[in-house]
């Protein structure tokens, strides 16, 4: 054949394929503009031929995040489709079902969920309603369903798909793997962990009895399981599946692959749960970079690592890498996506939690609510992110004392919840855990204890008696029985949260600080002082050095939501490839069907073929079936509930004296102190405490601004000793500081100004200035009345 034969440009455009799947897509580019060169000279711009190459570059560009070029150049290709073949030929339902595909990447799935369901009833029109066809439209549907939270309609689409490809290809077939798979992914997000373990572990088997373990379908199905593990917190089985997915795209697509990405990310996130968090940073960077090769540094999956990284960084208290991260991927995100995305809101609520953290409140409100006003406008699974950002919110308000705006917020957070998620699932347990963290503070013991009572339940149904997050769970439970005096019921949880702790992580992880702490706080009482010192020393022995526990003033921890972090999940949405046919010699026309791998947000299913000469348009169209296979993408990420610590760290260290902090120091060791030096100020022990709080001073000055809250809480502490020590003067000067921050950072109405007020006039009355003392008395009543 010479150099620009028309049979050429179908090898060139299989060659574009193969390409693709490995990761080249510079290369593929190139083939398939090759291809459409010769198509166009000799075919004309307008022939179908012309339409499936224009079609396969728009699901390059869509793997690529070139998401307006992708619509372009699949709404060119439907559009040659229609002038020749009728709006029931498969070639047409082809091209409808990819422009839903890239509708519904773009967050716009109003209008991607009428083409799916027309492509579905089309295959049940042509067809019937027992052929593979209709299975994979039942697929595509039920995973833009889950996106919108249409739950039921999900599971009973995938149930019929199954039993679809079951009937037509037997138990072991490739495809009933793939769809089983996608039915254990729902219920994973369902929070159903037993069924969907059973239904992975059966995907797996299948495919195996098919394949082998190097297929791609079964490194996807063992990638999910891993992830499924991790969300149990079966660490010890989820890092083995992670290392061995990870090690089978490296051998067989090379070291820079888009899925060496998405493999790495996953298991940079198993790392950051377990407290690893330079192995996970250092995942989480090779995941960026590789992105960043491969697919350019403004692709929106190059935005999804640096949100991961900037979650990270929040957690390790690297908060100005973190800020430059999170800005970086919100830039992307509203390039590629568009300001009103979902993927925006997220990036928007996960910055906002970040200025919360570091005291800046009013920066954090504005993203919030922002937030708020992209995902309010959305149905389905969008008022489940809603329901996470206003979670935020309300804890914010919290945080600023403001409970009577805190409360109905996290009380409608719960609600959207409980109507979306059921009444039993962990994120309901998140939502009851923090309206019953508001209601202690407002001193509201009664009502806190029953809704703890509640999510402790669910989380023992859930996920085990094991999981660290219900470690988290009982030791709030732990914390609001102590403080109604239940001493022995709050031991026995603290032991048992002390427990599942070092079962899940051991005595190096901070969380091991957290508990003894709390345990050092049940035995605060004077009668048990010679308890104190060997817990608090233990504590404050594994809080030194560690990365950031979130640890502040408070008894119970605080859960926000981030909203889209961490494990990737795979195979969810399908998309329907078109290929060239090649012609063997004196033979009828034939697929050359090319396998393609899984990408960044793919899982291999089945391809489906379309001729493109019409002297194949019925013979080819209703046996195509049999010899094709379609792939089947996923660009869902399983979004994680992270866990803000604000439990009272108490625990000691030799504080012999004051060093400038070093960069191992951090705020929680800065915690620690201070409620150490509170234990030695009770103990009379004057010269020590001061030691303590002097250097939680100096830590809190140095890792979050002069004017943080936390410093605040310093200032009024490091007063208090003053007051004791009869140093009047250092004393006024630290309450006066306090007070300012206070009011600047909370408002004139927060609990913290009236507690300074009353400190202050507590010491203006030991000075006999029972006039000042007076005022102050009566503003802080004020204010608490």
């Amino acid at each position: 054949l010479r150099g620009d034969h028309p049979f050429l440009a179908s090898g060139l455009n299989n060659f574009g394929l193969l390409r693709q799947d490995l990761g080249r897509y510079d290369d593929s580019d190139k083939l398939f503009k090759e291809a459409l060169a010769i198509q166009r000279k000799h075919l004309g711009s307008k022939h179908p031929s012309v339409a499936a190459t224009l079609n396969n570059r728009a699901c390059l560009h869509l793997v690529q995040g070139k998401l307006q070029e992708a619509k372009r150049l699949q709404q060119k290709a439907l559009d040659t489709w229609r002038l020749h073949f009728p709006d029931e030929h498969p070639s047409v339902v082809t091209g409808l079902s990819n422009l839903a595909m890239a509708l519904e990447h773009e967050g716009n799935f109003q209008a991607a969920e009428p083409m799916f369901e027309g492509c579905l009833r089309i295959w049940r029109n042509r067809l019937d309603d027992e052929h593979p066809n209709v299975a994979i439209g039942l697929n595509n549907l039920s995973c833009l369903r889950s996106c919108e939270g249409k739950f039921p309609s999900v599971e009973s689409s995938l149930t019929e798909a199954l039993q679809i490809c079951k009937k037509s290809f037997g138990a072991d077939h490739t495809l009933v793997a793939t769809v089983t798979n996608n039915l254990a992914v729902f219920f994973q997000e369902q929070c159903k962990f037993d069924a969907a373990q059973a239904l992975y572990q059966e995907s797996l088997k299948s495919g195996i009895k098919h394949l082998d373990t190097w297929h791609l379908s079964s490194i996807v199905i063992i990638t999910n399981l891993a992830g499924l593990y991790t969300a149990l917190g079966k660490f010890a089985e989820a890092e083995p599946l992670f290392t061995e997915a990870l090690n089978i795209w490296k051998t067989k697509f090379g070291d820079e692959h888009p899925s060496v990405a998405t493999c790495l990310n996953n298991f940079a996130g198993l790392f950051e749960v377990q407290g690893k968090y330079s192995e996970a940073e250092d995942f989480h960077q090779q995941s960026l970079t590789i992105r960043k090769t491969k697919l350019g540094d403004d692709h929106p999956d190059v935005a999804t690592s640096l949100n991961n990284l900037a979650g990270l960084y929040r957690v390790m208290g690297k908060f100005s890498d973190a800020e430059l991260s999170y800005a970086a991927a919100l830039e992307i995100w509203k390039e590629k996506l568009g300001d009103g995305h979902p993927s925006v809101a997220t990036c928007k609520n996960n910055l906002g939690l970040l200025y919360q953290e570091q005291g800046r409140y009013a920066e954090a409100r504005v993203l919030y609510e922002e937030a708020l006003e992209i995902q309010g406008q959305q149905e389905g699974g969008g008022r489940v992110d809603f329901a996470s950002t206003l979670n935020n919110l309300g804890c914010l308000y919290e945080a600023q004392g403001e409970y009577s705006a805190a409360e109905p917020r996290l009380q409608e957070s719960l609600a959207i919840r409980r109507q979306y998620l059921g009444n039993e699932h962990p994120g309901v347990a998140v939502s009851l855990n923090n309206v019953a963290c508001c209601l202690f503070s407002a001193r509201k013991y009664a009502g806190s204890v029953a809704f703890l009572e509640e999510a402790v339940d669910i989380l023992r149904q859930k996920v085990g008696g094991d999981h660290p997050a219900l470690a988290l769970f009982i030791g709030n439970l732990a914390c609001l029985y102590h403080a109604q005096g239940k001493l022995m019921a709050s031991l026995s949880l603290f032991d048992e949260s002390l427990r599942i702790v070092l079962l899940q992580f051991g005595e190096d992880h901070p969380l091991f600080s957290v508990c003894l702490s709390n345990m050092a706080k049940w035995c605060e009482s004077p009668a048990l002082c010679a308890v104190i010192r060997p817990v608090t020393c233990e504590s404050l022995r594994v809080l030194h050095g560690k990365a950031r526990v979130h640890t502040q003033e408070r008894r119970v921890y605080v859960l926000r939501d981030e909203c889209v972090t961490g494990y990737e999940m795979e195979t969810k949405k399908p998309e329907t490839k078109v290929f060239s046919f090649m012609q063997t010699g004196g033979g009828p026309w034939q697929p050359m069907c090319v396998i393609s791998a899984l990408n960044d947000n793919a899982q291999l299913g089945n391809h489906k073929s379309v001729a493109e000469g019409p002297q194949l348009e019925e013979t080819v169209t209703m046996q195509l079936h049999r010899a094709t296979q379609e792939r089947i993408y996923c660009s869902t990420r399983l979004r994680d509930i992270v866990v803000q610590d604000s439990a009272v760290a108490k625990a000691r260290v030799d504080v012999s004296g004051i060093r400038a902090p070093d960069a191992d120091d951090d705020v929680c060791l800065a915690s620690g102190l201070n409620n150490l030096g509170n234990i030695f100020r009770r103990q009379s022990k004057l010269r020590c405490a001061k030691l303590a709080f002097d250097r939680a001073l100096l830590i809190r000055k140095t890792k979050l601004g002069d004017d943080h809250p936390d410093v605040a809480t310093s200032l009024n502490n490091l007063a208090g000793l003053y007051r004791v020590m009869g140093k009047f003067s250092d004393a006024e000067l630290s309450y006066a500081a306090a007070l300012e921050i206070w009011k600047e950072k909370l408002g004139d109405g927060h609990p913290s100004v009236a507690t300074c007020k009353n400190n202050l006039g507590l010491l203006y009355q030991e000075q006999g200035r029972y006039a000042e003392a007076r005022v102050l008395y009566e503003e802080a009543l004020e204010i608490q009345g």
